[in-house]
């Protein structure tokens, strides 16, 4: 995968030359699932599936059946990232005070595990 280079604010990184900078290869990928996982799907208009879609669980009270639903629209996600392990996917959902932060764990083909924390509140989705 190859895209464009975002800082932690989401803005394109500095570059001494004046292009934009690039990522590729497993930072490329990783850069993609962080912005999948706040975006909603339909969002990028040449791929109407991209994104998790977290925001629809922000006004939804925390039952074992929204938690089950989470997980698996998580994992059906970063199941078409083939360098991902499936069976090394773990999710752990921790409510509290109307904050939702979901915790995925992950690991790649080459042995290198990574975590992701995406945390809800009753306005927006934000990677921690």
């Amino acid at each position: 995968m190859i895209d464009i280079k975002l800082d932690d604010s989401w803005q394109l990184t500095p570059s001494v030359g004046g292009d934009a900078p690039i990522t590729s290869g497993e930072e490329g990928m990783l850069q993609t699932i962080k912005t999948e996982s706040i975006t909603q799907e339909g969002e990028l208009f040449y791929d109407e599936e991209f994104g998790w879609s977290l925001l629809d669980y922000i006004h939804v009270q925390e039952s074992e059946l929204v938690k089950i639903e989470i997980e698996s629209r998580i994992k059906k996600k970063l199941s078409k990232y083939e360098d991902i392990i499936s069976d090394s996917v773990k999710i752990e959902q921790i409510w509290k005070n109307d904050i939702l932060n979901i915790t995925v764990r992950f690991k790649l083909e080459n042995g290198t595990e990574h975590m992701l924390t995406a945390s809800l509140n009753r306005v927006e989705v934000n990677i921690v």
